[in-house]
């Protein structure tokens, strides 16, 4: 079904609404990232639907949780975005999200934002203020990158 040039895909536990904007995806996922819908979202992430895209972003803010399985296709689709030249962003994760990361180290892995839009979800402690432009948490160089890999 498609909705305001975006296209929504949902099932019992996920949904993931898609917006493109010339080399710009944006991915809002809502839900639970885990065993059974991570396919779902790997198949908004492959190569072909990623064609052109130079810039990467997915909206967690209503994410619940994230198992192994959501993981490996986060890593495949960052891997993904920095070998084509591009950047991959994840946005305003919730507290549960976020210990996720940092308790399995892709918080050192993976560039993540809060923006001003991302609610009552941001991590406290990393409210700025400004528009909806966000605030990097992690900025890594090629060094850093490959250092965790």
């Amino acid at each position: 079904m498609r909705r305001q040039g975006g296209e929504i895909m949902n099932n019992e536990r996920i949904t993931i609404k898609t917006n493109r904007e010339q080399d710009r995806l944006l991915l809002e996922v809502e839900g639970s990232l885990d065993t059974v819908t991570a396919p779902q979202l790997e198949r908004e992430l492959s190569e072909k639907k990623l064609d052109g895209v130079r810039s990467l972003i997915l909206d967690f803010a209503d994410l619940e949780y994230v198992s192994s399985a959501g993981l490996r296709v986060l890593l495949a689709a960052d891997n993904r975005m920095y070998r084509k030249g591009g950047e991959m962003v994840v946005r305003d994760c919730n507290d549960t999200v976020m210990k996720i990361f940092e308790v399995t180290g892709f918080d050192e892995l993976l560039t993540l934002e809060v923006t001003v839009e991302g609610g009552d979800r941001r991590r406290s402690g990393e409210l700025h203020t400004g528009n909806t432009q966000g605030v990097s948490a992690q900025g890594k160089t090629d060094g850093e990158r490959l250092s965790k890999l």
